[in-house]
């Protein structure tokens, strides 16, 4: 069963801040996926542990959106299940 997230999860773009150094703010700086596969052992994940604990989240992973050459979004996927974005999928994923 799904628990929905009780509040929204913002993530500004600013590294300045830890809030701005999480998988969002890293595909946007980078243009490059990120992939978290056990939330417990991303640092940068401390401002949202809670809430990704609460809604039994395990890992995480994020693609860039793009038109043309610019990002134009991020997309993100979420797993209850550690270890889940394997390789096949992430290749998958990516094209």
């Amino acid at each position: 069963m799904n628990t929905p997230l009780t509040s929204p999860i913002d993530e500004p773009q600013s590294p300045a801040l830890p809030e701005g150094r999480g998988p969002a703010s890293r595909v946007l700086s980078t243009g490059e996926h990120q992939i978290v596969n056990d939330i417990n052992t991303d640092p940068t994940l401390a401002p949202w542990l809670k809430a990704n604990h609460r809604s039994k989240i395990a890992a995480i992973a994020v693609f860039p959106i793009r038109q043309d050459d610019t990002i134009i979004a991020t997309l993100h996927l979420y797993s209850q299940n550690a270890g889940y974005f394997r390789d096949d999928i992430v290749s998958l994923l990516d094209e």
